[in-house]
């Protein structure tokens, strides 16, 4: 934060003479013209600050009005849609959207979408009714990927119509399940009477642990989430709000945001004194409630596992608690990959999969995030099933995003093939290459991403789902060298007596399966847009 943007939010956070003086010295050393975007943010709580001393500045009263035209109209176009859900559905206004009950909050600061909650088993419901009324999810994903991956991976996605972006939480604090989110929603809401219909209104307490959450987890939005929390903190009972913050786990957030806010000219602030000292008072006085994010996360992971796999229970076999390589290795052995759609690689060449944009990820695999230019895979373990032909031998790659792995990177990552190990990387390295050999590479090879080896604590608290990510993936290589290129044969001595035994089956009998060979958009030579096993024969 340079110079400028402390005197900007000293106007906007100190007590309205020190504000005065802040806002002169920042007109009389910079120029409007030239300010940074956080002025924006900050216009609407400066004007608040100087108006109470009876100042009027133009300027700040034209940012005003341009915040005030600007939300409201992107209201009065979500009105509509708002009153068909609100009269179907049980809303809650939540963060800069609940406080545009009061007609002047729509002055104070730009609304980039609106925001609003309701319950887990609604969700569905509710992101159906917006599809079919022309609504499109964030970055166009499909309903797999929304059913699949984020309403299990996340608590909320925006749905955009040209100008109406609404932003549907079905979790308010996303470290919690659902059940302690439901109850959590409708004790800490109250019935309100709006424009489009009956809904509720987020407490102010439960407001404030929210924003001090986002605050925390979205550093790249500097300090302007601290104005929203500082608008919001002078309305808040502080006991209960101390009381909140310990119950969600979000208390060193809060105190992290009111602590900077103090230290930005709010030191005498009332509401921000009282909420500080009433959770050093919880803190001492009453244990800390610590919610169970590992249990959440186990949950979304089965619950996602259900849409890629067609063995779930040998899947949480194979993956629950510790891992199971014999097992797996069996299981896949008698029954095929545990994924249920395989990408075929029909012959020699060399295959390149995209995971941002490939639809036939097995599971363990984490929803897109905007702007990264890879997908991560997630814990316990990602899959990806392959088809290659008989006796072929395939070197597999697998391409890590260097900066996002190194900052991220807790653990020892391993790659598995049919649960046998072939390569491990560490915080250092930006790829793992293995090769299947011909007498693995009998067609079904299942990949699998996972932690061999523990190097840091797992986190708590707000940023436990974190923990889920394992490793960003930005590309899988798979090079296949058939037996007319190069590749020999490798018997197993196994089959060949299995073979033996009877004349309808032979040595190259391990595996019965079809496909439809379609080019498909990410690989080099052309892969099959589906693949499907019809039996996988011992």
């Amino acid at each position: 934060m340079d110079e400028s943007e402390r005197l900007i939010c000293q106007a906007a956070l100190a007590e309205p003479r020190r504000a005065l003086e802040a806002w002169q010295a920042w007109r009389t050393a910079h120029d409007p013209a030239t300010a940074s975007d956080m002025l924006g943010w900050a216009g609407g709580y400066i004007t608040r600050n100087l108006r109470s001393l009876g100042t009027i500045d133009p300027y700040l009263d034209g940012i005003a009005r341009h915040h005030w035209l600007s939300n409201s109209r992107k209201l009065v176009h979500a009105t509509p849609f708002l009153g068909g859900l609100a009269s179907r559905f049980a809303l809650t206004m939540l963060k800069s959207f609940g406080l545009g009950s009061d007609p002047d909050a729509w002055r104070v600061r730009p609304v980039a979408d609106i925001d609003f909650a309701i319950p887990r088993t609604q969700a569905e419901s509710v992101v159906q009714e917006l599809l079919t009324a022309g609504f499109r999810p964030h970055l166009d994903a499909d309903w797999i990927e929304l059913a699949a991956r984020i309403m299990n991976q996340r608590g909320s996605w925006n749905m955009v119509r040209g100008g109406v972006d609404l932003d549907v939480h079905w979790r308010v604090f996303d470290h919690l399940d659902d059940r302690t989110n439901d109850r959590l929603l409708r004790q800490w809401s109250l019935p309100a009477s709006t424009a489009y219909g009956a809904v509720r209104m987020l407490r102010p307490e439960a407001t404030l642990c929210l924003m001090a959450i986002h605050n925390a987890l979205q550093s790249g939005r500097g300090a302007s989430g601290l104005f929203d929390i500082f608008g919001v903190v002078s309305r808040v009972d502080a006991a209960a709000a101390a009381r909140l913050a310990c119950e969600t786990d979000s208390a060193e957030a809060v105190g992290t945001a009111l602590h900077a806010i103090r230290d930005l000219g709010a030191a005498t602030h009332p509401g921000v004194t009282g909420v500080l000292t009433a959770l050093e008072t919880a803190r001492s006085t009453r244990r800390l409630r610590r919610p169970t994010p590992r249990d959440r996360l186990a949950g979304d992971v089965a619950r996602a596992a259900r849409h890629f796999t067609r063995r779930p229970l040998i899947l949480a076999a194979c993956d629950g608690g510790r891992h199971r390589p014999r097992l797996e290795r069996v299981a896949i052995r008698l029954a095929g990959p545990l994924s249920n759609q395989s990408i075929v690689c029909p012959g020699s060449g060399r295959f390149e999969i995209n995971p941002v944009h490939e639809r036939r990820l097995g599971p363990g695999w984490h929803h897109r995030f905007p702007h990264d230019t890879w997908r991560w895979a997630t814990m316990p373990a990602a899959r990806l099933a392959l088809m290659l032909p008989p006796n072929a031998r395939a070197t597999i790659t697998v391409g890590l995003a260097g900066e996002a792995w190194r900052n991220h990177a807790f653990c020892q990552l391993g790659l598995f093939a049919n649960g046998t190990l072939l390569a491990t990387a560490g915080r250092d390295d930006t790829e793992l290459v293995g090769m299947v050999t011909p007498s693995a590479a009998h067609g079904a090879i299942e990949l699998s991403l996972r932690c061999i080896r523990r190097l840091a604590a797992p986190q708590r608290g707000i940023l436990a789902p974190r923990n889920a990510l394992l490793a960003p993936v930005e590309s899988i290589v798979i090079d296949v060298k058939t037996r007319s290129h190069g590749c020999q044969p490798v018997a197993n001595p196994h089959r060949i007596r299995a073979a033996s035994s009877t004349s309808s089956r032979s040595i190259h009998s391990s595996a019965v399966w079809a496909w439809a060979i379609e080019p498909g958009p990410n690989t080099t030579l052309g892969t099959p847009a589906a693949a499907k096993m019809l039996a996988f024969v011992p």
